[in-house]
């Protein structure tokens, strides 16, 4: 299970990037935080990477009638930052917080649970600002660290 001071929901992953990049990186994404709205997301949907029978991530998200608010920020962060070079995100954008990393097979407890219970709970949460994190690689998986934070309007 991921340990929830981790939980987040990624808008844009920029893998490997060039500290000669971050002043550009900030300004972008400060611009974008002051052309939207907070707004409110349920997450309501629960669902696995890659398919149910071969499941290694549960994570749960919000019902695709629910996605317009995150989806634009997605976009216009995708569509801004690929001004710096950064490469867009070509895979269909699926907003989702992991809840566990499926490491065993996937028949486990973990499975059953996701199977037997994902209908059973939903979370209404606003969204007022987004993060900027540095993710690090850790023998217990990956740490995530706040650099910057940004308010929407």
């Amino acid at each position: 299970w991921i340990i929830p001071d981790q939980f987040h929901l990624t808008l844009k992953f920029l893998d490997y990037t060039s500290e000669e990049l971050l002043p550009g990186i900030d300004q972008a994404l400060s611009d974008i935080s002051q052309k939207h709205a907070s707004f409110e997301l349920s997450l309501n949907q629960w669902g696995c990477f890659p398919e149910p029978s071969a499941i290694r991530v549960v994570w749960i998200g919000p019902f695709s009638q629910t996605r317009p608010p995150v989806h634009r920020l997605h976009k216009d962060i995708d569509n801004r930052l690929e001004l710096l070079g950064i490469e867009p995100e070509y895979r269909e954008f699926v907003p989702h917080v992991t809840l566990c990393r499926v490491q065993e097979d996937p028949q486990d407890e973990v499975t059953n649970h996701y199977l037997n219970y994902s209908d059973a709970f939903q979370i209404s949460l606003p969204v007022n600002s987004f993060h900027l994190y540095q993710s690090r690689p850790q023998a217990s998986g990956v740490i995530h660290t706040i650099l910057e934070t940004y308010e929407l309007n």
